[in-house]
């Protein structure tokens, strides 16, 4: 199910341990247009969860991952970021930057369009630094009393 084999291997994705060949599954999914999806990263501390789905410029992220992101936004409060590059590579320059935040008491989409002077990767380190503090002092259990007291 790798739809495109020289884009995957020009983006193997850290920590890979191989690549994995699902199409013995699509069989499983009878004539509908389910399929697969990776995850380009992922990380959870204390029940907190962060996804992050990186694109190329001028790509877009399928309906299918597209819904799959905003149902584990909406039904699990997962915090979802989706990184455009500038480039057809997914290194270097960040062209702009889309949050779904595990948060129900500010708005829940923010869009960070590439602005001069705008370092996208600086930017982003600060706000996964913030986001893993957070997660550090809480639990799963307390996450909306912390946001309330933000």
């Amino acid at each position: 199910m790798i739809k495109n084999q020289n884009e995957f291997m020009k983006n193997i994705s850290a920590n890979n341990d191989g690549i994995f060949y699902w199409d013995y599954l699509k069989p499983a999914f009878g004539d509908s247009n389910v399929d697969l999806t990776d995850i380009d990263a992922v990380v959870e501390k204390n029940g907190w969860i962060l996804m992050i789905e990186t694109k190329s410029y001028g790509k877009s992220v399928s309906n299918g991952q597209s819904t799959l992101y905003y149902n584990l936004h909406r039904r699990c409060g997962i915090t979802v970021i989706y990184l455009i590059y500038a480039g057809e590579e997914k290194t270097g320059e960040i062209e702009s930057i889309e949050i779904k935040e595990n948060n129900f008491f500010k708005p829940a989409y923010l869009l960070f369009p590439k602005e001069e002077g705008f370092d996208g990767e600086k930017w982003l380190l600060k706000y996964v630094s913030n986001w893993y503090q957070i997660a550090l002092k809480s639990n799963f259990y307390d996450i909306y009393e912390i946001r309330k007291k933000e």
